[in-house]
C-alpha cells in the first residue's frame, strides 16, 4: 500500500497535513511519537489491510504541518482529525 490520499484538516486555526487509506469501520488515527511525520505509519498501515479507514496525521511542527504560534492543544488537534 503505498502513500495514503492526502488531505488537509482545519484543526483550531491551523492546518494539519495527514493521509488517508480504506474506508469504513473501524477508523485508526496512527500518532506519531513526537519527532516524526505521518511517514512513520506507512509500512505498518500496509501490514494492516484489514482495518477500515486508517489516518496518519503530522502534527503541528512536523511534517507538512506548521507551527502555531500561539498555543495549542494536540488533544484538540486529535479530536479534530477523527471528525
Amino acid at each position: 500500500m503505498g502513500p495514503g490520499q492526502r488531505t488537509l484538516i482545519e484543526a483550531n486555526g491551523a492546518q494539519l497535513a495527514g493521509a488517508r487509506w480504506g474506508t469504513g469501520s473501524p477508523a485508526v488515527v496512527f500518532l506519531p511519537d513526537g519527532v516524526c511525520d505521518r511517514r512513520f505509519g506507512e509500512a505498518v498501515i500496509a501490514d494492516l489491510p484489514e482495518l477500515g479507514t486508517k489516518v496518519a496525521y503530522d502534527m503541528r511542527g512536523y511534517g507538512e504541518s506548521r507551527a502555531d504560534p500561539g498555543s495549542c492543544s494536540h488533544l484538540e488537534d486529535l479530536l479534530e482529525v477523527l471528525q
